[in-house]
């Protein structure tokens, strides 16, 4: 069997494999940051003043139903410069009251409870809600 001579396309093909493969092992061994020497004073304390950032936890006022009405909403709002990082309720919810939505909106957090029946429009239930609000922008 008789060894072909490669294509000049297969030549040039090659030849780019080969110098992307050297081109990233030099770029590693010169860009590559193995200590924190490495790196500009002000990104490091940069870095470390946005790791240390403060959260806070908000959380709204007790929210009752009204009679007669199967639901209660509420909701607590990040003050201005922080960010909401996470949130959750408590409650305490008439027979036939669940909680249908805990979730981010905005800025904050908010929970509904909703329910149908006599006794979710009769019996009162109260839900509040936190937030867990970060200091700077997300």
């Amino acid at each position: 069997m008789r060894i072909r001579k490669p294509s000049p396309a297969m030549v040039v093909a090659t030849l780019a494999l080969v110098l992307a493969v050297s081109g990233t092992t030099l770029a590693a061994g010169r860009y590559l940051i193995t200590s924190p020497s490495q790196i500009k004073p002000s990104v490091l304390r940069s870095l470390a003043s946005s790791a240390r950032g403060e959260v806070n936890e908000v959380h709204s006022a007790w929210a009752l139903s009204k009679p007669g009405l199967g639901f209660v909403w509420a909701h607590a709002q990040c003050p201005n410069g922080t960010h909401i990082v996470s949130g959750g309720y408590e409650s305490s919810l008439a027979p036939g009251m669940s909680v249908q939505f805990d979730e981010p909106t905005g800025n904050g957090w908010s929970a509904l409870a909703a329910g149908s029946g006599a006794a979710a429009s009769s019996e009162q239930s109260r839900l509040r809600v936190h937030a867990f609000c970060a200091s700077g922008a997300p």
